[in-house]
């Protein structure tokens, strides 16, 4: 029998994750006005990310609006993906989200 050691990271990036209701009514009006601040934090891990694994199979240089159910929000993806490695780089944006997350497992 082969054993295989799996190891997965995943990093987020907000200022209300483990916060209380209040907490989190108050921390969304002041974090939705802050879209500059979370795309230069995306692009400081992105650069980062950059130099560990290289150039990235899929980017996208600015962020995008998507449309889920009449909701409208920004989103940012960055993946690379490798026989060794998948990493996705990732922002949310919206009234009631701020979020960059990191995802990165290792294959072998």
């Amino acid at each position: 029998m082969k054993l295989t050691l799996s190891t997965l990271i995943s990093y987020d990036w907000e200022v209300e994750r483990y916060a209380n209701l209040n907490q989190m009514l108050a921390n969304r009006k002041t974090e939705s006005a802050k879209l500059e601040n979370y795309s230069k934090e995306y692009l400081r891990i992105r650069k980062q990310l950059i130099k560990q694994f290289g150039k990235a199979d899929k980017a996208d240089e600015q962020p995008k609006f998507l449309n889920d159910e009449g909701t409208k929000y920004l989103n940012q993806d960055t993946l690379w993906e490798s026989e060794e490695v998948h990493a996705n780089l990732n922002m949310i944006f919206c009234a009631s989200t701020q979020r960059i997350r990191l995802t990165l497992y290792w294959k072998k």
